[in-house]
């Protein structure tokens, strides 16, 4: 992704690695550095999408996953009042 004015102005979402960023733990040795993420994509209501990503091992992962899915859908439940007889 070319760096320009609009990723330029939103810091708090994109970070820019220079090319001459030098990797501490690379050396002649070890000249590879194994990640594993997971990546999820999420369409939104108006039809763009969301991209996640996360090193989170997958359980770990799977219950936030969840925990915020029923943590939204509990706050849109409306309990109604009922009339309580003393």
């Amino acid at each position: 992704m070319k760096q320009n004015k609009s990723i330029r102005q939103q810091p708090d979402r994109y970070k820019f690695l220079p090319t001459r960023a030098t990797f501490y733990f690379l050396d002649e040795d070890t000249p590879d550095c194994p990640i594993s993420f997971h990546v999820v994509k999420v369409q939104l209501e108006d039809v763009s999408y969301q991209c996640f990503i996360t090193n989170l091992n997958g359980d770990i992962f799977a219950k936030m996953t969840m925990y915020n899915f029923c943590s939204i859908i509990t706050s849109q439940v409306e309990i109604p009042k009922k009339d309580q007889k003393t």
